[in-house]
């Protein structure tokens, strides 16, 4: 009999193997959840993304990029407004070359670039040509790109967008694959896939972040394996979208306790995304450090505060004749708030019992995320045979 009961185990134990493992892509608004989906769908599937893909991508870049400049000159006027001293150089002196090449670019306000008038083609190298002036030429614009963050929400990697304006706007230009996972298309509904490695199937979905997207996710929260929550390292000095008085890593952790403690997951592996790793070290080689974000004084943040060490420019400025000392503080500093971040995220688990995986990524770049995919799949696996095979094992001792 004994033997029957191992040999049962061994074929419910082969079929578990088989079984659909669902996969939940959850967090906050452009948290990189998207990308991360994108290079998921690379990694399984030989031919990456579909044709269509790369042309949605297109147009979206090429709104991105209208509406963004679009933003930055409303932005100037009105920080100028709020403080004309403080904002001096936020200021945009409207010359009559000026005025024109905004001409331009209104007339394309509300395209989508996907069904253009015939007009409308002939001057989108001209569009892309009013886009690299005031890109370039107008101090008023880049005074204002460095205000985004704190100061109001703007959509990452767009500097990488303008400074190619010229040949995205051109009539013949196709994106790169690196352009596809740089570009923000703003998840609505639920995306999904079904991917197989060996004997083992994934059932992926990718849901919308914002906020107004969110009530949808319920419906597909049964029998999830494991959630892959996406949170973005460059949000700490970041505003929402929907809401620019709201710091957009005090809105993620709020959404991880929710989700974490939700009655929905307690069987559920939670593998947790430090996410856009790169950008958050570009910010702090600025010397922009995470002690605003988490300081009652600073956000308004009510949790532990942060005291470890940071990279400020007096550091810079006293480490500039020594590279290798620069070099190791800034990897201190780098360390600290990484750590913080990550102990932040981990106690707002009520069940001190729940694991937490984390992983710090980059999701644009294909072989990091292929490598730590692998790591999480041994979770995902070991999860979805206790869960399903339940108290099989238990009755074999």
């Amino acid at each position: 009999q004994a033997n029957d009961e191992i040999d049962s185990y061994m074929l419910q134990h082969k079929q578990t193997a088989k079984t659909v493992k669902k996969l939940l892509l959850l967090g906050s608004g452009s948290s990189g959840k998207s990308t991360l989906f994108k290079q998921l769908k690379c990694i399984f599937k030989p031919w990456g993304l579909e044709p269509p893909e790369f042309d949605d991508s297109l147009h979206s870049m090429r709104t991105n990029v209208v509406q963004g400049v679009i933003k930055l000159l409303q932005k100037s006027e009105d920080l100028y407004k709020e403080d004309s001293e403080k904002y001096a150089k936020c200021k945009v002196e409207l010359t009559e070359d000026l005025v024109q090449h905004i001409q331009i670019l209104l007339l394309f306000r509300h395209e989508s670039f996907e069904h253009m008038d015939d007009s409308k083609w002939g001057q989108l190298t001209q569009l892309g040509e009013s886009i690299d002036y005031l890109w370039r030429r107008v101090p008023g614009i880049q005074a204002t790109f460095n205000q985004r963050g704190t100061r109001f929400a703007f959509h990452e990697n767009m500097d990488y967008f303008f400074d190619k304006a010229t040949i995205l706007f051109g009539e013949d230009f196709q994106p790169s694959m690196d352009d596809v996972l740089r570009c923000k298309v703003i998840t609505t509904g639920m995306v999904e896939m079904m991917a197989e490695h060996e004997d083992h199937v994934f059932h992926i979905f990718d849901v919308g972040g914002q906020r107004n997207e969110r009530k949808k996710w319920i419906h597909c929260f049964d029998h999830v394996t494991a959630v892959l929550y996406v949170a973005a390292l460059s949000h700490f000095d970041a505003v929402c979208h929907e809401d620019e008085k709201q710091n957009a890593m005090h809105e993620s952790i709020q959404l991880f306790a929710e989700i974490c403690n939700s009655k929905w997951f307690r069987r559920t592996a939670m593998i947790l995304f430090l996410n856009k790793e790169d950008l958050f070290r570009e910010k702090l080689r600025d010397c922009v450090n995470i002690d605003y974000c988490f300081s009652p004084h600073g956000c308004g943040w009510r949790g532990e505060s942060y005291s470890g060490p940071c990279y400020t420019a007096t550091d810079k400025d006293k480490y500039r004749s020594n590279v290798i000392d620069n070099k190791k503080y800034l990897e201190q500093c780098y360390q600290s708030q990484i750590d913080f971040i990550r102990k932040v995220y981990h106690n707002q688990k009520q069940d001190q019992r729940q694991k937490v995986y984390t992983h710090i990524t980059n999701a644009t770049d294909r072989d990091q995320i292929e490598k730590v995919f692998w790591d999480c799949q041994n979770i995902i696996i070991r999860k979805n045979v206790s869960m399903v095979t339940g108290g099989v094992t238990a009755g074999l001792h």
